[in-house]
């Protein structure tokens, strides 16, 4: 794993990971005491100091190719793949913490592709297959599962109270972020999608199968967007 120096690309660290290639993307994270760069393959999540690349902490916790990122909400950062198991791991140990710092643990429905996404107190699961589910993020109590019909590669987007979630068909759905099932709404872009809608000042940004969309109002003006 490399760190580099954004404004001349310059190599800050590199790290040798004793870990299989991982489809899943690092996340970097502040947990109030220290920062640290999150990361998941089979069959660890470990945990980096971004200031130079040596490692906190590591839990095993997965199996298989790896390709959700993680999600990291208020000390705990969960991880999912598919015929493995999806775990939340307090992020405040070191060394090997899989016996001490597992919090819980759920290994029915699960994704392959799409990650999950939290707000530190509930945490919303969906599958590439449309099982939709909703945890609490603490204790792991599985609020509901729903089957929305349709294949997702995207992953969902929280905004406020609201969760957005585009499948394989151009199909977005929104959905309430808590404990009680609920559609909110439904929009057909009437292309195919597999990416993750991208959110910026109020609006949506899609890249469809063959057209790039921006959808919002017509007041908008481009020089307002800011890069995230």
């Amino acid at each position: 794993m490399y760190a580099f120096n954004p404004a001349d690309g310059r190599i800050i660290w590199k790290t040798d990971r004793d870990v299989p290639a991982s489809w899943s993307s690092p996340i970097a994270v502040n947990t109030g005491e220290r920062k640290q760069i999150l990361t998941a393959a089979n069959p660890w999540v470990i945990s980096y100091n971004p200031d130079n690349g040596v490692e906190l902490w590591r839990a095993h916790v997965l199996e298989g190719d790896v390709a959700p990122i993680p999600a990291y909400g208020d000390g705990l950062v969960f991880t999912a793949v598919d015929y493995s198991q999806l775990s939340a791991v307090e992020t405040s140990g070191s060394g090997d913490v899989t016996e001490t710092h597992v919090r819980w643990t759920f290994d029915e429905e699960l994704p392959d592709i799409p990650s999950p996404v939290t707000d530190g107190k509930y945490l919303f699961l969906p599958t590439s297959y449309g099982y939709m589910l909703m945890f609490d993020a603490k204790t792991g109590e599985n609020f509901w599962t729903e089957e929305i019909r349709g294949d997702f590669w995207s992953s969902p987007i929280v905004i406020g109270d609201k969760i957005f979630l585009t499948d394989t068909e151009g199909k977005t759905y929104i959905l309430k972020f808590g404990p009680e099932y609920e559609i909110l709404g439904e929009a057909e872009l009437g292309e195919k999608v597999v990416t993750t809608p991208a959110f910026v000042e109020n609006r949506i940004v899609i890249r469809g199968e063959e057209n790039l969309y921006c959808i919002g109002s017509k007041e908008w003006q481009s020089d307002t967007m800011s890069a995230q």
